[in-house]
């Protein structure tokens, strides 16, 4: 994903698997944002894209706006990703600020190792 490039109002609610309102990348992700915009509902309730249940319930921690499911970790966007926020994602590794399971960030540099933990 580049410059000028923006994701907002999709809603994720496909059968069971309801990850990634804006972006979903599976299995083995190689995913790079640099610049551009992902919305996401906890910081935009009204265009943000969302992750809603079969009956319109807003579901929490599962990535309104990037969910990155990679072979050995997972890592998630809630909030919106603005131009100034450089992610990517790969098999093994995660790097930039993803708000991620079981933490309130992925700290100082921004890096994962393949079992998600901090780098």
């Amino acid at each position: 994903m580049n410059a000028g490039t923006v994701i907002t109002g999709n809603t994720g609610n496909i059968g069971n698997s309801y990850e990634g309102g804006g972006v979903y990348l599976s299995w083995q992700p190689r995913f790079t944002k640099i610049g551009g915009t992902i919305t996401g509902f906890n910081s935009d309730p009204l265009n943000g894209n969302v992750v809603r249940d079969e009956a319109g319930n807003v579901l929490a921690r599962l990535g309104h706006a990037i969910f990155s499911n990679a072979h050995y970790s997972s890592g998630r966007q809630e909030t919106t990703a603005g131009p100034d926020l450089n992610l990517s994602s790969s098999l093994y590794d995660f790097t930039g600020n993803w708000e991620t399971p079981g933490s309130g960030g992925t700290g100082t540099d921004g890096t994962l190792d393949m079992f998600g933990n901090l780098r």
